[in-house]
């Protein structure tokens, strides 16, 4: 959206015919015909902070029956307070004081329209002179579309800063313009030290000049996928797999995108590229494997609750990685499995019917039994997937959570499949018990309504200790502000 543009009334050509009128009667009455022909809301005030007059635009946006409607109804117009604590007559008259002594005015301004609605605006103010004293005259910026673009553009800025790929945005040199997060924790720079410095901060001449060469294939390709050799500010040597393609803007220009992951680990474990890529393969063809069979059986389209779901694990792992307690340390790729994992641990309810599994209301005794068997579905489609890709950490630790995550850490009698309890219960399914649980009161299902913020996490502290590990809970709540976070990137829909 293009904002309106504001030209000031004093730069017009028919202001200055008026003026030159200044002892004319029909003065005023040409005034007001300006102000009609101006693209925003304008009004004139006098001395007293009361407006004289308003032009066409403002009855159009306010919905005003017509212009004396919302001039002798101004205030009513306006909160009591605005937003800033003001309250709305005291700003209002130190602004027109502004305008006179300093011959501009300024501020952001919060309306009603007519039938409630709020309407927030920049308001503009200029003194211009009239009939040898001075007037003032108001233009109002509608801002409602603005706020919307730039509530969007935020979230989209979130989206890409919690991401757990590296980001990085360039410009068409190949300098950098913007890094996420990860980028700052892969490298172990700022941002600033990044944005600054640019790529001889990390990167030697070879891998400049490997960089280099990606830039100019893309001034014919759209994308392509190389790696890169990095320096940490540590000294610490790392690997990156990236992708790097062009993005067209609306503005008819374009940036470049420079994407991907921290592969350090994987090379390091497998020693060799073919064998890492040969892993790979196999991983994504049991993937695709386990969704085939997924979908022919049903879609229920929980995609939001496995988004939500797998957000909580990270957070929660990335917590354990960066404060390491004993009984609670994990490797890097143990944590990395946890969390790609975790969107499978539902996966065994494809085998459960739809009167149970979309019942509207409590089932019944045996009902319950049948729910009951997803964790062991789910246990067996793993295992045997496990079992053809046996040097796969990721499918065993996926068995781990789906067939664990409905144990109790000190109330066997009610946990299944197998009625566990304490640390017995794998540390990835006791995570995965808590973000489950979590996300699952917070959601809207076909048998209850969402519940209140404060209902679920008074329900979650009162089974810490029963159903849950404590010490998760805990680390749970310290990092609440980062799972809040999550439930807005994913908001429940409808």
């Amino acid at each position: 959206m293009t904002p309106q543009k504001i030209v000031p009334i004093s730069t017009h050509d028919s202001y200055k015919s008026v003026i030159s009128q200044a002892n004319s009667q029909d003065v005023y009455i040409n005034a007001q015909a300006i102000l009609d022909t101006m693209p925003v809301p304008c009004c004139f005030w006098n001395k007293d902070a009361k407006p004289l007059y308003c032009n066409d635009i403002t009855v159009d946006i306010f919905g005003c029956d017509n212009k004396q409607e919302w001039v002798e109804n101004f205030y009513e117009f306006s909160p009591t307070y605005q937003p800033d604590g003001m309250k709305s007559s005291d700003k209002a008259t130190l602004m027109i004081q502004e305008a006179y002594r300093n011959g501009k005015a300024f501020s952001q301004w919060e309306y009603r329209t007519k039938n409630g609605e709020k309407l927030p605006t920049e308001v503009h103010m200029e003194r211009i002179k009239w009939n040898g004293d001075f007037l003032i005259i108001s233009y109002t910026r509608d801002m409602r579309r603005l706020r919307n673009v730039e509530k969007n553009l935020i979230r989209m800025y979130n989206i890409v800063e919690l991401t757990p790929q590296f980001i990085t945005y360039l410009d068409k040199n190949g300098a950098i313009d913007y890094v996420n997060q990860e980028v700052e924790y892969v490298c172990g720079y700022s941002r600033q030290e990044l944005e600054e410095a640019g790529w001889k901060l990390i990167l030697d001449q070879e891998n400049q000049q490997i960089l280099k060469q990606q830039l100019d294939w893309l001034k014919v390709h759209n994308l392509n996928r190389f790696n890169l050799n990095l320096t940490r500010k540590d000294g610490q040597k790392r690997i990156l797999g990236l992708l790097i393609f062009r993005i067209d803007l609306a503005s008819g220009q374009s940036a470049i995108c420079l994407t991907g992951r921290d592969i350090t680990e994987i090379e390091k474990m497998n020693n060799d590229l073919s064998r890492a890529h040969e892993l790979e393969v196999k991983r994504g063809y049991v993937t695709m494997e386990l969704l085939a069979r997924a979908s022919d059986l049903k879609d229920h389209g929980t995609g939001d609750h496995i988004n939500r779901t797998s957000c909580y694990v990270r957070v929660l792992v990335e917590d354990l990685l960066a404060y390491p307690c004993p009984g609670y340390k994990l490797s890097k790729r143990q944590a990395t499995d946890i969390i790609e994992s975790s969107k499978l641990h539902d996966i065994g309810k494809i085998a459960i019917p739809d009167s149970i599994l979309l019942k509207p209301g409590k089932l019944s005794y045996d009902e319950f039994e049948i729910m009951k068997t997803h964790t062991q579905v789910a246990a067996s489609m793993l295992r045997e997937a496990a079992e053809i890709i046996p040097e796969d950490t990721l499918l065993q630790t996926a068995y781990e959570i789906a067939s664990t995550h409905h144990e109790n850490w000190n109330d066997p009698d009610s946990g299944y499949p197998g009625g566990l309890k304490g640390e017995s219960i794998p540390l990835s399914g006791r995570i995965g018990a808590i973000a489950d649980v979590f996300d699952a009161l917070c959601s809207r299902r076909v048998y209850k309504d969402p519940w209140a913020e404060e209902d679920v996490l008074a329900e979650i502290r009162k089974l810490s200790g029963t159903k849950f590990d404590p010490d998760l809970v805990d680390i749970f709540f310290e990092i609440l502000p980062h799972i809040k976070q999550i439930q807005a990137l994913y908001p429940e829909a409808g």
